[in-house]
């Protein structure tokens, strides 16, 4: 068996090797790190706030043309973006509402950056003023009341 001295000088031994030169509170410094290159196909995302009705509405409209929330929402503001459409303004809150999200080329983003800056808005409320008009005009003005 081992002795008692053989057993703590292998302790000593072993906690030597293992013992770090840093601090403990100290990190190691990483290794260089790359830079990941940003794909050239890359989208912007944003996030429009809807009542419940607007999100009803989206929700039933992307269920029709088969697509999802975020494909209606950004085909819906591309399309009167390129309309030219004469967006009215609306009163906008993002409070206690619902998002939405809308995925933008970054040609598309910077067009819809100029209508925000053109309206001196942020960017969320420039695609929410869009959609909102949109779903007004797709709708023609009706307002889901309550879905069975």
């Amino acid at each position: 068996m081992h002795s008692r001295k053989q057993i703590e000088s292998d302790r000593l031994r072993y906690q030597q090797l293992t013992k770090s030169t840093l601090p403990q509170n100290q990190q190691k410094p990483n290794k260089t790190t790359k830079t990941r290159k940003k794909r050239s196909d890359a989208k912007v995302d944003v996030k429009i706030p809807l009542t419940t009705t607007e999100r009803q509405q989206i929700r039933l409209l992307a269920k029709i043309k088969d697509q999802s929330t975020t494909e209606c929402a950004t085909n819906f503001i591309l399309l009167y973006m390129n309309r030219n459409w004469d967006f009215k303004e609306v009163e906008y809150s993002s409070v206690d509402k619902k998002f939405v999200h809308a995925k933008f080329k970054q040609k598309d983003y910077d067009t819809l950056f100029g209508y925000a800056v053109k309206w001196d808005c942020s960017v969320r409320e420039a695609a929410y003023r869009m959609l909102a008009t949109a779903l007004r005009s797709e709708t023609g003005g009706i307002e889901i009341v309550e879905i069975v």
